[in-house]
C-alpha cells in the first residue's frame, strides 16, 4: 500500500491534531521521485497503559519491513523523452511507536481510538 498526501484526507478522522501533524511531517520528508510499499506488518508489541484525563491511552511499537524505490529522471539520449533510473532499491526495517487514545464520546468501539502521537524510526536494510 502507497500511502501519499493526497490520502491524509482519512487520517483526519483517526488522529489527533498533534499526531495528524507528524503523519504529515513524515510523508513530506518521503516525497521523492519513487516509492515505498508496505511489505509486512510483525511485532506488535504494547509497551504501556494508563488512564488519563482524556481516557485510556496505549502506547505500543510496530516493526514493519517496506520496499523502497528511489528514482531520478535523467536525460534521455537523442531528444527522447525523459527516462527514469533507479538510485536506490531496498528493504528496510521500520519501527513506529504509536500511542492511542480511547475517545469516551464515541459509542462506536471500532471508531472510538484515535492517535495521540507517532513517531517512525528506519532502522536499517532488513537483512
Amino acid at each position: 500500500a502507497v500511502v501519499s498526501t493526497q490520502s491524509t484526507g482519512i487520517l483526519e478522522n483517526w488522529c489527533q491534531e498533534r499526531a495528524l501533524g507528524q503523519f504529515k511531517h513524515m510523508l513530506a520528508a518521503r516525497e521523492f521521485s519513487g516509492t515505498i510499499n508496505l511489505i509486512d506488518i510483525g511485532e506488535c508489541d504494547i509497551l504501556s497503559g494508563c488512564m488519563l484525563e482524556l481516557g485510556p491511552v496505549f502506547m505500543f511499537n510496530v516493526a514493519t519491513q517496506q520496499h523502497f524505490v528511489k528514482t531520478e529522471k535523467v536525460a534521455a539520449v537523442e531528444g527522447g523523452s525523459e527516462a527514469a533510473e533507479i538510485v536506490e532499491d531496498s528493504i528496510k526495517t521500520v519501527n513506529y511507536m504509536i500511542a492511542v487514545c480511547r475517545d469516551q464520546s464515541m459509542l462506536d468501539p471500532k471508531a472510538a481510538w484515535t492517535v495521540l502521537e507517532i513517531v517512525e524510526h528506519v532502522v536499517g536494510d532488513y537483512v
